[in-house]
């Protein structure tokens, strides 16, 4: 039977070009069935709207939807486990009911003991396999008709993402953001001029304005061909095609866009940013140091000045001239900018110098900036748990990254501070249970200390105490498959048959098949499990039973094994938070907030995963000024996050009662922009309070941003005056 290849990827479009032309070319190859997911949810994202640059009956040939992809995920086989095959093993080896999963993009997915030389030419030859729309091929001709017989040199430019998205001001991007005095100095170092044109191409209008003000012989993709009625998308694979064109490509390292122009066009490609002589690149840092302390207004926004100081970091380390840097932030900060980056900076400055007190302080002015990702708050967190963990302070440590774990769990230290924590003294402050056996079982550390803590087993164990259960992360790209794979082969070897650790690793292993095709087989196994022994002896299995139970909705046999867990350990408090949200389904209030005070004592939020339940069950009980208190503790505790402050003003719009932070939700939706829900909440609270011209305005920009939560669509709409009030308010968290 013929196998199955199946691509996918979920970001821009040089990302999925590359997987799809190694899936169109190994299945050329192979005789294998190709499907393309090609994820197009996010209608704001122009990569949805491919339909005007594919052919119809491409996509009907190869695409799927996004419902047949979800039940090919557990069938998935990840590139590196069988690209080890040669071409003929994989013909005569493939199982025809595996989706043989290709996301790669850092080049072309091969076989083992092909040609590179070979692979090139059919990765090449990959791209006349795409039927494009009769407009977009028309135009490709005009592009081959204006480069032939030029020389020219692209330039690719990518500054627009990674300074303004949202997700993307959390983290530095050296590899994708290069600052433009860098360029300028390889435009200079390189010759560009009239006689040496240069094409630049960009995300960023503003960004090619500034070097081509700078730089004469720059050109635009519209001095070649004349561009007319195009949407974004139809856009950028124009100019990636321009690219492919050129004698040379320059770009950063990583650029999923250049690199596929390179291939499809066999055209060489350098990396800007290690281009430059050192002299070349000293100049680049002097200028652009001196035009970030004496003209910042230049840069397109305040996320592109972040990202340009992490390159100016980087040189100052180099130069042992750190301390200018930390000025640098200092003064960024107190004028204002609450890039999430620039606080992660800061951190890290203190991190590096084991300074707690400063640290902290970060950490604070963080959280009082209410910069809207998790994972910066949850970074700085760890970092403060690391150090405490080194003084020996353990109960701080494990207040911390219990935090930092609630918030976000997978990044640079919490793999560390994990293993940390773990060799420890024991600590006086409860942290999340888990069974350390299985952690150690799946890392093959066998109860040595481990060296790295493999911290998606370790989410599987904790995910339901979390502010999600990430399940996105813990199953993209088969992600899910693999482990369980790794756990069955444990479970099969001979000293593991027949002990407590093969239970152990079957109920582990129930926990990722109930994200599988078949969980009620997977509830079976978990109870069969947790059936195996006395519960005293047998908590774990217990656990993920009465948990797997909770996520399949059986609530009333959850809540009788969350009974006997809460009975049979009483110091655990979380198994007192899932029996409080079970008994409170029964209507039986008050010992339901008995239950919740035992996990979360008056004063002291311990697990934040089960306050919003017990805000709701205080607004039940009519205890309003106590749900509003514990809503801001909660929103303090988790630095405003959206969720909860979404929450919060929707229980005011409900309730009738006063929104006493509009001061700072105001500013949180200035500063993210009207693509975040902020927008739209502020302008609910603006119109009920009587601002209806203020509210308007805000409501129209969230909506043209597509900034508006489904769960306040009706109130915004009423803003406008387009559906009639909803005199209930919009729907609970």
């Amino acid at each position: 039977m013929v196998p199955s290849i199946l691509m996918s990827r979920n970001d821009g479009l040089g990302a999925r070009l590359i997987p799809l032309l190694s899936a169109l070319r190994l299945a050329q190859s192979t005789g294998a069935t190709l499907r393309v997911h090609w994820p197009s949810q996010d209608q704001r994202a122009n990569v949805s709207h491919y339909h005007g640059l594919f052919a119809p009956e491409f996509c009907a040939r190869y695409f799927i939807t996004d419902a047949e992809a979800r039940t090919r995920r557990l069938r998935i086989i990840p590139a590196n486990r069988f690209q080890k095959l040669t071409p003929q093993q994989f013909i005569d080896q493939a199982d025809p009911e595996a989706d043989y999963f290709i996301e790669e993009t850092t080049g072309p997915a091969t076989l083992s003991g092909e040609d590179p030389a070979e692979v090139a030419r059919q990765y090449r030859a990959a791209m006349s396999m795409i039927s494009f729309t009769p407009k977009i091929r028309q135009m490709m001709d005009q592009i081959d008709a204006a480069f032939a017989g030029r020389q020219v040199t692209a330039y690719h430019i990518r500054h627009g993402d990674v300074t303004s998205s949202y997700r993307a001001r959390g983290k530095a991007w050296p590899n994708k953001y290069v600052p433009p005095e860098i360029y300028l100095e390889h435009m200079r170092q390189s010759g560009t001029g009239p006689d040496r044109p240069a094409l630049l191409i960009s995300d960023t209008p503003a960004s090619i304005d500034w070097l081509a003000a700078r730089q004469p012989g720059t050109l635009r993709l519209p001095d070649l061909i004349r561009l007319e009625g195009l949407d974004s998308l139809q856009f950028d694979f124009l100019e990636l095609y321009a690219m492919s064109r050129a004698s040379l490509i320059v770009a950063p390292e990583m650029s999923g866009f250049s690199r596929v122009a390179a291939a499809i066009g066999a055209v060489p490609i350098e990396d800007v940013g290690q281009s430059l002589t050192d002299p070349a690149m000293g100049q680049a840092m002097t200028a652009l140091q001196q035009r970030l302390e004496q003209d910042a207004g230049s840069f397109l926004n305040d996320g592109e000045i972040a990202q340009a100081t992490v390159h100016l970091r980087r040189w100052l380390d180099k130069q042992g001239e750190a301390a200018e840097l930390s000025d640098l932030l200092d003064r960024q900060l107190d004028q204002g900018n609450t890039v999430p980056l620039m606080y992660r900076m800061r951190a890290e400055d203190a991190y590096r110098a084991g300074d707690i007190a400063a640290l902290a302080e970060t950490g604070r002015q963080a959280r009082d900036a209410m910069i809207p990702l998790p994972h910066v708050l949850s970074e700085i967190d760890t970092m403060r748990a690391l150090l405490h963990l080194g003084a020996g302070q353990t109960g701080p440590a494990t207040i911390l990254l219990r935090r930092a774990l609630y918030q976000w769990p997978l990044h640079a230290f919490s793999s560390a501070a994990v293993r940390n924590w773990q060799l420890a003294p024991p600590s006086p402050e409860p942290f999340y249970p888990f069974e350390p056996l299985v952690l150690d079982l799946v890392s093959l550390s066998r109860g040595e200390p481990q060296k790295r803590v493999d911290m998606r087993s370790l989410i599987w164990e904790i995910r339901h105490f979390l502010a999600n259960t990430f399940r996105g992360p813990l199953t993209a790209a088969g992600a899910d498959a693999d482990l369980r794979d790794r756990v069955l082969a444990v479970e099969a070897q001979d000293d593991i048959r027949g002990t407590p650790a093969e239970r152990a690793l079957k109920s582990f292993r129930s926990q990722i098949e109930m994200e599988g095709p078949d969980p009620e087989s997977a509830l079976a196994m978990s109870r069969e499990m947790a059936d195996d022994a006395p519960i005293a002896e047998n908590r774990w299995a217990a656990q993920r039973f009465a948990l797997n139970l909770l996520q399949m909705r059986k609530y009333q046999r959850a809540r009788f094994w969350f009974a006997r867990l809460a009975e049979a350990f009483p110091d655990e408090p979380v198994y007192a938070g899932y029996l409080a949200g079970t008994i409170m389904r029964d209507g039986e209030n008050e010992i339901a907030l008995e239950q919740f005070q035992r996990v979360n004592p008056p004063g002291k939020l311990r697990y934040l995963v089960f306050v919003p339940r017990q805000i709701q069950l205080l607004d039940r009980l009519k205890r309003d000024d106590e749900a509003d208190a514990l809503y801001d503790q909660l929103l303090e505790e988790t630095g405003w996050a959206e969720t909860h402050l979404t929450g919060r003003v929707r229980r005011a719009l409900r309730s009738g009662r006063p929104f006493p932070h509009m001061p700072r939700l105001t500013r949180l939706a200035d500063e993210a922009g009207p693509h975040r829900a902020a927008g739209a909440l502020v302008a609910q609270l603006l119109h009920r309070d009587g601002h209806i011209d203020e509210a308007r305005r805000r409501a129209q920009a969230a909506l043209d941003g597509g900034g508006v939560p489904i769960g306040d669509m009706q109130g915004v709409q009423a803003v406008l005056g387009l559906t009639p009030e909803n005199k209930e308010g919009p729907a609970p968290e």
